[in-house]
């Protein structure tokens, strides 16, 4: 029973010694997901920004418009108002010229009745005096009169009433002319008040129309502007949960930190060195290989990747390292300066380019950004912290071509290459190959 429980430990041990010292493009494939995720989130923020920005910028265009009309149509409802008030004067003034109107047309129409009247009177009266200037009435006003005297009276009495009729008349007519004038200017002003009305109503019609249609202008503008806030809203909303999903990444990445740490220190626990310096670190067997020996590779050879130093900074293995502790380093740190060429080692085909920070002297991450390059035969090198990355995925690459410039982008200190071997899946010291 103990042998079977020390049999279980012993592959659960190594389970977790492969996991945590395997290839970083398997232990750390969460992690480039994650990065993938976020930086996925990230331009969809970064446009989500842009769309936000786009549509504050409408709505204040938006609102000035709106504003703007709202000013119009009150101007305008204003304007109609007056036009109001100026047509309900213009009535009452054309009401008056027609009441005005009427009572001159009474006054004519009397006027013109009476003359009628006077005139057939006078009329008469010409006749019954002309017949008594006739011979026979003439006779008997002689005859009639008692002396010459009362003659001489009733001529000059049958004269006085002739002009007296005759002035009469000449008055009427006066005053029917008068009162036809009086109704021809009455007819004038009620002419005048019935055209400035008509203009003042169509005015007024016309602004009730204009107001009408500017109304709907504003109703829809006003839609549209609530459409826009709306879509403000939305867009807040969107950011709201995208800073949300960041979040979540962030403590997603910090939890696969803390576990692999976890795995780490379990995985080598018993494998740890007394002392706590790199004088005890392992060190490749005769042959340079820890693990098995070299595979049989193509002609070109080794070529050393750090074009700026040979001097290591951090070697490969257990023991205190740049960063303050003492956990296991899977490769060797050589020094370098931002922006010095790192080539390929060997010439092979890159399985990974990794550069979320291309061209940035520092950032976060692991390895920052780095490069992978399959040689064959299970052996596989990583180039890490560049600053930026010279190949893509799928490239083809020579011992010694150019890949990359130095950086300290992820988990540094400094500018440096960090170089790692891996042989059929096992962390090799680098030493072994390059010195």
């Amino acid at each position: 029973m103990k042998k079977s429980k020390s049999r279980l430990t012993a592959a659960v041990l190594a389970l977790l010694v492969a996991l945590a010292t395997s290839w970083p493009c398997k232990v750390s494939r969460a992690a480039d997901d994650l990065t993938a995720k976020e930086n996925k989130i990230k331009q969809s923020k970064q446009q989500a920004l842009r769309n936000l920005q786009l549509a504050k910028q409408r709505v204040s265009s938006q609102t000035k418009s709106f504003e703007s009309l709202k000013k119009e149509v009150e101007e305008l409802k204003e304007k109609g108002k007056a036009t109001e008030g100026e047509v309900e004067y213009l009535q009452g003034t054309f009401d008056k010229a027609l009441q005005e109107l009427t009572q001159a047309q009474e006054v004519y129409e009397k006027a013109v009745s009476e003359m009628e009247r006077q005139q057939k009177l006078y009329e008469e009266r010409l006749v019954a005096i002309f017949e008594t200037r006739n011979d026979n009435s003439w006779i008997n006003i002689l005859i009639s009169s008692k002396n010459l005297e009362s003659l001489h009276t009733r001529y000059e009495l049958s004269q006085i009433i002739a002009d007296n009729d005759k002035q009469a008349l000449d008055s009427l007519e006066s005053s029917m002319e008068y009162a036809k004038r009086n109704q021809d200017n009455a007819k004038n002003v009620q002419d005048q008040a019935d055209k400035l009305l008509k203009n003042a109503k169509k005015q007024l019609e016309n602004l009730r129309n204009d107001i009408s249609l500017q109304e709907e202008n504003l109703l829809e503008q006003q839609n549209k502007l609530a459409q826009a806030q709306g879509s403000i809203k939305s867009l807040e909303a969107a950011n709201a949960s995208f800073d949300a999903q960041l979040k979540q990444i962030g403590q997603q990445r910090k939890a696969q930190a803390e576990a692999l740490l976890k795995m780490q220190q379990q995985a080598f626990a018993k494998n740890q060195v007394n002392s706590g310096n790199f004088k005890n670190a392992p060190t490749p067997p005769q042959g340079g290989i820890i693990g098995g020996a070299a595979p049989a590779v193509g002609g070109g050879g080794w070529v050393f990747p750090n074009t700026y130093s040979h001097t290591i900074t951090c070697p490969f293995g257990y023991g205190d390292n740049v960063l303050g502790n003492s956990s296991f380093h899977r490769g060797v740190d050589f020094q370098g300066a931002f922006g010095s060429k790192i080539v390929a080692a060997r010439g092979g085909t890159v399985v990974k380019a990794y550069n979320p920070f291309e061209g940035q002297n520092y950032s976060g991450g692991s390895y920052g950004n780095y490069v992978v390059i399959d040689h064959g035969g299970g052996l596989c090198t990583l180039y890490g912290h560049m600053k930026s990355v010279l190949v893509s995925a799928g490239q083809q690459v020579q011992a010694g071509q150019v890949i990359g410039l130095c950086g300290s982008t992820g988990n540094s200190t400094g500018p440096h290459l960090h170089f790692e071997v891996q042989v059929n899946g096992e962390l090799q010291n680098p030493l072994g190959y390059v010195s």
